[in-house]
């Protein structure tokens, strides 16, 4: 079974598990890619929810609610930790997830890492949360505290506007122009599954973009396709985009 089927199975046995139960159930940590799998997946008896302990997280957990339960958020089993290292400059989200898959953790008990100057905060499932507690004692060679944490301080998301003209608004090129690379290079990466238009995959190197819409690349980041402004003489078309850090 391939992963979004597998990822659709487990969330109708939720669903399934939700109406048993007159409770909420709820999954691990998915990404965005697998949130898009299962957005449209109707369920009987219940209403889906996604959460990822702060608002505008990427990795969240579905939770399945009956159809006449009050909704909340609190109720999902995540769970927050401050990590604090001896010597926090140069740490990037690769170190911080390494040193968890390094102690056997699997991914999908993590959602965000959130740097924020000198800390970090993690977004875990509650049942790995003692775990990490006790056993992370280092991020790649520095010492690390853990400590559990009700508020984090998320900072703000910071993004870069870009101006430019492009032939037309094809994802094939806008994306170029974002990735500052050329169209067929752009292209390879849209065939290649690599890139998701509102977070749902695309193939399509002539999907047309809109003003709004979100742009996802693996292995390069997002961006938001901010707006067109008309045409230049030579009929290319003029953009923003908002590339986001």
């Amino acid at each position: 079974m391939d992963e979004t089927k597998l990822i659709i199975s487990k969330t109708l046995d939720l669903a399934d598990g939700c109406r048993k139960k007159y409770y909420p159930e709820f999954s691990k940590f998915l990404d965005i890619k697998q949130q898009a799998a299962v957005k449209n997946i109707k369920f009987p008896g219940c209403t889906y929810f996604s959460y990822g302990g702060y608002e505008d997280a990427e990795r969240k957990v579905i939770g399945c609610f009956p159809n006449d339960y009050d909704y909340d958020e609190t109720l999902f089993p995540i769970s927050i930790l401050k990590l604090t290292p001896s010597e926090p400059e140069g740490l990037t989200h690769r170190d911080y997830l390494g040193s968890l898959i390094g102690l056997g953790i699997k991914r999908e008990c993590v959602g965000d890492i959130v740097i924020n100057k000198d800390v970090a905060y993690l977004f875990c499932t509650e049942e790995i949360q003692k775990f990490i507690l006790l056993n992370l004692k280092r991020i790649g060679n520095r010492s690390v505290i853990v400590q559990e944490c009700c508020q984090p301080e998320i900072p703000e998301k910071k993004f870069k506007r870009a101006s430019g003209t492009v032939a037309s608004p094809r994802i094939d090129c806008v994306l170029g122009f974002a990735m500052n690379t050329s169209r067929s290079r752009a292209e390879e990466f849209i065939k290649g599954g690599k890139v998701m238009i509102n977070y749902t995959e695309t193939d399509s190197v002539s999907q047309k973009l809109k003003p709004g819409d979100t742009v996802s690349v693996r292995g390069f980041g997002k961006f938001l396709y901010a707006e067109s402004n008309g045409n230049t003489k030579k009929g290319r078309l003029k953009i923003e985009i908002d590339i986001y850090s």
